[in-house]
């Protein structure tokens, strides 16, 4: 149930021009001036804000037929004190009005984050800029997104994620499923941006981490949410990474690459990761090539096959191993085969 809410402060103008045919059969409505709602303060029934001094301003056209009606919100432009703002333009086209009405629509939005998420996330990103383009259509219980692409962005321009949907999705409303004509083919793409590794300090007790991960692409293919597959197209990578555990150096200066793909259906993840390099600048200190199958469930239960070649001196340098290091040089290479239960 809806819980009560209050509308503390704020005020609102709209001026609108409108045309109708003498037997009403077209209706034109739209907005000589801007639709203004200014410092609006909404409150929960606990005087929670719910919203605080939000203005929002953007300009309505609704053109109506009986067997049509389009309506736009253009010039949106939602701002907060703070700094953060939506802007943007929204469309939609419903049609079928006599039957069951189809809805086609279309949104382009730009979002400017500075503060807004501060209460939801364990870390502070800075400033954020995130883009949405995106079409669909809707019918009855049926939603399909045609197109969409989005990406966020750091303060300075800076990537940080990016996707874009490559096939149309179809999603049942009632029954939470969703289907792509090609489910063996790339449905999505990502893509990493910059990604600085103390963001994971907030989740991680007692550590301090370095370096960062600056990049990696993924095909991504759905058959369902307990049916899909990743792989990358461009390889992950890290950079400068270190890591301090309890005051205690654990790594440092270390770069990693990495290829791999990855298919889960229901709790079973088969795996490949094609190579993973870990280097120390120019300096190559491991190469793993490793496949196999995690079983999730209650036990967790992981089979790996796969080739090692390390350079062990190299490796026993690192902080956790120092302590431990006995050889001035030597090479291992491996072909394994493991179980972890």
């Amino acid at each position: 149930a809806l819980q009560p809410m209050t509308i503390e402060s704020g005020d609102l103008s709209l001026v609108l021009d409108v045309e109708a045919d003498a037997d009403g059969s077209r209706i034109r409505v739209r907005a000589t001036e801007p639709l203004l709602a200014r410092s609006v303060t909404i409150r929960d029934a606990q005087k929670k804000a719910l919203v605080e001094k939000l203005t929002l301003s953007l300009r309505p056209t609704i053109d109506y037929t009986a067997t049509r009606v389009l309506a736009q919100l253009a010039e949106l432009s939602l701002s907060m004190p703070a700094g953060d703002t939506i802007t943007g333009t929204i469309s939609a086209e419903i049609t079928e009005l006599a039957t069951k009405p189809v809805i086609a629509f279309a949104a382009q939005l730009q979002t400017r984050v500075i503060a807004a998420l501060k209460p939801f996330l364990a870390i502070d990103t800075g400033p954020l800029t995130a883009t949405l383009a995106t079409e669909g259509r809707m019918t009855g219980d049926t939603l399909v997104i045609q197109k969409s692409t989005s990406s966020v962005t750091r303060e300075g321009g800076a990537l940080l994620t990016s996707y874009e949907l490559v096939q149309p999705l179809t999603l049942n409303l009632k029954t939470t499923t969703f289907t792509v004509p090609n489910p063996t083919a790339t449905a999505a793409r990502l893509k990493l941006g910059e990604v600085p590794l103390a963001w994971g300090e907030a989740f991680i007790a007692k550590a301090k981490l370095g370096g960062a991960l600056t990049g990696g692409a993924f095909d991504v293919s759905l058959r369902s949410l307990e049916d899909l597959t990743i792989s990358t197209t461009e390889p992950l990578t890290l950079r400068a990474v270190s890591a301090t555990l309890d005051g205690k150096p654990m790594a440092q200066a270390l770069d990693v690459t990495a290829n791999l793909s990855a298919t889960k259906k229901g709790d079973s993840v088969t795996y490949e990761v094609r190579r993973l390099e870990l280097k120390q600048g120019e300096a190559a200190l491991a190469t793993l090539i490793v496949a196999g199958e995690a079983k999730l469930g209650a036990k967790l239960t992981i089979v790996a096959k796969g080739n090692l070649d390390a350079d062990v001196a190299a490796l026993m340098k690192q902080p956790a191993a120092a302590a431990f290091a006995t050889l001035s040089r030597g090479r291992l290479t491996a072909v394994f085969a493991a179980t972890i239960a």
